[in-house]
């Protein structure tokens, strides 16, 4: 019952820490009632200091049972309940300090969707779940009808997303700009220089990847779409010759 109440304490712990921020900038009255309770309090504790006591508290039982361990003997009667003691309170710090951590992490990660958010124009619903995680972005170049367009990239553990660059302070989105990063660096990865327009998004379960040729393959490939694309161009210029004839002609569909 102890380890299950501290845990969903300590998880819950930065959300209602937030809230209690929230609710004090948002309600004057809410907040002279604080100030008020902690003027009234012996030790004149704010209610954060208060909140913050049960986090700081197993630790410091844990050094108290230590402290008792060194100053009790071998063979007296309660070094035996004082070690199972230690064990116990050692395994709830550990799962405290896990918690805690998560909690810190799940912070984070909501604040930097919210981020993306902001600098990306028309991209909604992004923030708003919870075990949503952003892993990197990336840029890449889109072909289409022979025109190359800079496009950027977003991985998060359930979707995929493509945006335009709305071209930052040095006029493109370049890779020498971005921090890449990974989800077991705890760095952030995110080019805040730039601004985006959203194009589309996928979820992850629907996205196919498909291997590239690489080397002779390639290049074959490469320039026979390169064929394509010249016949392509000279299709459009007769079609556009032809419709310019002043005679009757036949047109063949």
């Amino acid at each position: 019952m102890l380890l299950e109440a501290y845990t969903s304490y300590i998880k819950n712990f930065l959300n209602a820490r937030e809230a209690v921020t929230i609710a004090t900038q948002a309600k004057t009255a809410f907040k002279l009632f604080l100030e008020q309770c902690q003027r009234e309090n012996r030790d004149k504790q704010g209610l954060s200091d208060l909140m913050i006591k049960p986090v700081q508290r197993i630790p410091r039982y844990e050094l108290i049972i230590k402290d008792l361990l060194k100053h009790t003997p071998e063979d007296h009667a309660d070094r035996t309940s004082l070690l199972i003691a230690q064990r116990e309170i050692h395994a709830l710090s550990v799962q405290m300090n896990k918690g805690e951590k998560e909690a810190e992490a799940a912070e984070r990660h909501a604040k930097l969707l919210q981020d993306i958010e902001q600098i990306i124009e028309g991209c909604m619903e992004i923030s708003g779940i919870t075990k949503r995680r952003f892993l990197r972005q990336d840029i890449c170049i889109e072909l289409k009808s022979g025109n190359k367009k800079d496009r950027s990239l977003w991985l998060f553990n359930d979707l995929l997303m493509c945006t335009t660059s709305k071209k930052g302070r040095t006029g493109s989105l370049r890779r020498s700009s971005m921090n890449l990063w990974s989800m077991t660096t705890d760095r952030i990865m995110v080019d805040f220089t730039s601004k985006y327009k959203f194009l589309w998004k996928f979820p992850l379960e629907d996205v196919e990847l498909l291997k590239g040729s690489t080397g002779p393959n390639r290049q074959v490939t490469e320039k026979q779409l390169q064929q394509l694309r010249c016949d392509h161009d000279l299709l459009i210029q007769m079609e556009k010759l032809a419709s310019d004839l002043s005679t009757s002609h036949l047109v063949v569909p």
